[in-house]
Order: C-alpha cells, then sequence, then structure tokens
C-alpha cells in the first residue's frame, strides 16, 4: 500500500490537485485487508528491468478503482490511469486499462464508469479506448458531497 499512497500523491501533484487525505492505514482498511468489505482495489503496472530498494519491480503505473452499481448492473469506478513520465507513450496506460476491462468481464460488469478533469490530456486516450462523453451524450450531470460525517450529523 505504500506504493498505491506514493503513486496516488503522484497523481494529484501531476493534475494540480491536493494531496490525498487519507493515510497508507486507511488504504490497508478500506482495501479489505482488516477483513471487512474492500471499497476499492488497485492495479499496477511494474517494469521488471528497474527493481526498488527491496529488489523488487518499480511501479510504473496504476489506476484506482472502487465497485459501484447501475442501471446496467455491476459497474467498476476506474478513478484514474497515471503513468509515470519515464514509461509514458509506451504503452503501459492501455495495459493498464485493458486490465480494467478484463478484470470487469471476469466478474460480470457491464459498464465501466471514470470521470475525467477536462483538462487531462487523457480524455483523447479514453475517447479512443471508446469511452463516450456521457455528460455530452446523455446529459448526466456530476455531483458530489463533500464531509458528509460533519454536515449531516443530525441524520
Amino acid at each position: 500500500m505504500p506504493t498505491v499512497f506514493k503513486l496516488m500523491n503522484d497523481l494529484a501533484a501531476t493534475l494540480k490537485e491536493k494531496a490525498p487525505k487519507i493515510t497508507v492505514e486507511n488504504l490497508y482498511r478500506d482495501g479489505g485487508f482488516d477483513g471487512n468489505i474492500p471499497y476499492f482495489f488497485a492495479l499496477l503496472a511494474e517494469d521488471t528491468e528497474i527493481k526498488d530498494s527491496n529488489g523488487l519491480p518499480s511501479a510504473v503505473g496504476f489506476t484506482l478503482c472502487s465497485y459501484s452499481y447501475s442501471w446496467d448492473g455491476r459497474t467498476i469506478y476506474m478513478r484514474n490511469i497515471l503513468v509515470c513520465d519515464s514509461h509514458r507513450s509506451k504503452g503501459v496506460g492501455k495495459l493498464i486499462f485493458h486490465a480494467v476491462v478484463k478484470y470487469a468481464k471476469e466478474i460480470g460488469c457491464n459498464r465501466i464508469e471514470l470521470h475525467v478533469n477536462e483538462h487531462n490530456p487523457a480524455r483523447k486516450f479514453y475517447k479512443g479506448m471508446g469511452a463516450i462523453n456521457a455528460a455530452e451524450k446523455e446529459g448526466h450531470v456530476y455531483y458530489r458531497l463533500y464531509d458528509v460525517k460533519n454536515k449531516f450529523h443530525a441524520i
């Protein structure tokens, strides 16, 4: 999980967003490693030619996903794909994307959802993979509620 945490922070920096508010301990808990229901899963791309300080293959990309449900049934929500600068334009993002699609098919998902910042150049990549802009095509608007624990304390 420390690798996932580092990659999440790298992604935030790449997108010029705030650093994640979660900790490595949150990742262990929410990934189901405490025996409870996992809220997410991560797929890592590794370069076996480059070793980390422990002699293990170095992570060069990842995606963070979670399970959802929609009118179409089982759904995977793919948060982002990050490929390290050194491995961009080498097919790593496509491999990660294909791994998510393969997994979705294996577990019976009918759809993959992803939300992409309008300024993210990866939009072209997702479109090339067959993704549609649901806001344009279907009129969907994406909302988010922050700080639910504190804002809705009376509920």
